[in-house]
């Protein structure tokens, strides 16, 4: 954990000691191509390598969470609309959405709507954003600052004091700015993680610093890793009667997935152009993260069900053999801020997804999320084996697993608990 956190580290000190030098390169080149000094005062103006972009900062920009681009995915779909958790647009905008050489105009305002978030986190965060964008404009004036401090180092060279002034200021400004850019990803991972949870966790995470923390330190965890399919989306999609149609299908049908997942404590991961990932860590779901995954995938299973059978008309004939394919495995998993938002990358990832391509209204266990759900929940399931075949592997064992009736009740997380666990736990290694 400790290698991963010090590369983060690497990384990000590398980009802005990048920023520094190249501010200090490009001063060199004016003072040296400047002509002889006269007494004649010429306006100084802002170096043109320094630009602060505030477009997607603004208090009237919604987040659209989770949407990723369907290239490729369920066939040939050229599309300008591309959204994912760093892209944003204002209320109000239009874009052209051009499905299998058919166009049409969607809103953002039509998007926003269908949003299931409460204003109260909404207004929170747009503050995140809102205070993000100082802190750009803190930025700006920084390297503003540090770029004027450099041709003054170049200029007064030869006066001692002078630079030994200057050089101290330059100091505190570039440590400022790493501080800065610290913040601004900080700000801009919150206001994404909000969109990723339930109602209970972004209440929480708005009291709690602490809580905050354990996302930001926790690296390595315990995850129960759900994947899930939509089955010949392909199919599908070619056998809608408009684009139109077929794209409010599967974005409705998509966000109903997503509300499953973080209404039983689950972190939703992405939409990944035919279906959706997410995963149930220990220091967020809690002991019973393996009972409210599989209670996600019985409760997916049945709204596909539903959904496709309110949205026939949708489609110009009716497949009988799709619904959902949906993989879990459990194990050690890396939690990675990509993009803004929160991920998992690792072993259970992989194999959910691969298991994932099983029937449809299937739902397969891998070996390890096997004995750890068979030991605690057994009560509560019927579990049969079978088998799968995986590319380059052949023919793996899985566990079937589905409801056998009875009420899957799980505790519901401490968090104050497992922040208490976690972070000691973060802080002895």
């Amino acid at each position: 954990m400790a290698d991963i956190e010090k590369d983060k580290s690497d990384e990000t000190e590398g980009e802005e000691h990048s920023e520094i030098n190249s501010a200090e390169k490009k001063a060199e080149e004016r003072i040296e191509e400047s002509p002889p000094k006269t007494n004649k005062k010429t306006p100084k103006k802002t170096p043109d390598h320094y630009s602060w972009d505030t477009v997607g900062y603004q208090s009237s920009i919604v987040d659209l969470p989770g949407l990723y681009p369907t290239e490729g995915i369920f066939g040939t779909i050229d599309t300008d609309l591309v959204l994912s958790p760093t892209l944003r647009f204002s209320t109000g905008d239009t874009f052209l959405s051009q499905v299998s050489g058919q166009s049409d105009v969607l809103k953002v305002d039509d998007i926003i709507s269908s949003m299931r978030i409460d204003s109260d986190s909404v207004l929170k965060s747009f503050q995140i954003f809102d205070d993000t964008s100082n802190l750009k404009k803190e930025r700006l004036e920084l390297l503003g600052k540090l770029n004027k401090a450099t041709e003054e180092l170049l200029v007064h060279k030869r006066d001692k004091e002078k630079l030994k002034v200057a050089k101290e200021e330059t100091d505190k400004d570039k440590q400022r700015l790493i501080e800065v850019n610290k913040e601004i990803n900080k700000k801009l991972t919150l206001g994404n993680l909000i969109t990723q949870v339930n109602a209970d966790a972004r209440k929480k995470l708005f009291e709690s610093e602490d809580f905050i923390q354990l996302f930001e330190t926790i690296g390595e965890c315990n995850a129960y890793v759900v994947s899930i399919d939509i089955r010949r989306s392909t199919e599908l999609m070619l056998k809608a009667k408009h684009p139109r149609l077929f794209e409010r299908f599967i974005v409705s049908l998509c966000r109903g997935l997503s509300e499953i997942i973080i209404s039983n404590y689950g972190i939703f991961d992405k939409f990944t152009g035919d279906g959706i990932l997410a995963f149930f860590p220990d220091f967020f779901s809690g002991k019973d993260a393996g009972l409210m995954a599989v209670k996600s995938s019985v409760e997916c299973h049945e709204f596909f069900k539903h959904h496709y059978t309110n949205n026939r008309h949708c489609f110009a004939s009716v497949l009988l053999d799709t619904g959902l394919g949906i993989g879990i495995d459990y194990g050690k998993a890396c939690l990675v801020s990509m993009s803004g938002s929160y991920t998992v990358v690792g072993n259970p990832v992989v194999y959910a997804c691969r298991l994932s391509g099983g029937d449809a209204e299937q739902t397969l266990l891998n070996q390890t999320a096997y004995e750890e759900i068979f030991r605690e929940y057994k009560q509560f399931l019927n579990i049969e084996e079978t088998s799968i075949v995986i590319k380059h592997e052949g023919n793996v064992l899985a566990y079937e697993v589905a409801s056998n009736g009875e009420p899957m009740k799980f505790e519901r997380p401490d968090w104050d608990q497992l922040i208490e666990e976690h972070l000691d736990k973060n802080e002895t290694t």
